[in-house]
């Protein structure tokens, strides 16, 4: 890696650290909201709890607060699979996909 390329990623942490502590998010909130919109975009099966779980290596109980705290700010909605009740399915709000565009746009500077 290069000084220049180091020094680039250096300071986008630093506004990463800045973007979570002013937003009230953490690396969960960011990966789910990301990962919904990517999905989308790809014509992809939207993500479910369990999937979450599995990719943050985390445990339900900060799952079920992840979402919670996405779900009640109005960023996402919860719905069951069609094809399987016992999944729920993970989606976003015209709300949450400004949020983390809003995000998004702001580390590319």
């Amino acid at each position: 890696m290069r000084d220049t390329d180091f020094i680039i990623n250096a300071t986008r942490a630093k506004e990463v650290n800045k973007l979570y502590k002013r937003e009230k998010v953490n690396l969960g909130h960011i990966v789910l909201l990301t990962e919904i919109v990517q999905r989308k975009i790809e014509n992809k099966p939207l993500p479910n709890v369990k999937w979450l779980q599995t990719e943050l290596e985390i445990s339900t109980t900060k799952i079920k607060s992840i979402c919670s705290d996405l779900e009640s700010r109005g960023f996402i909605t919860k719905s069951f699979d069609r094809n399987d009740k016992r999944v729920k399915k993970i989606d976003i709000t015209p709300t949450g996909k400004e949020f983390i565009y809003r995000l998004a746009s702001g580390l590319t500077k």
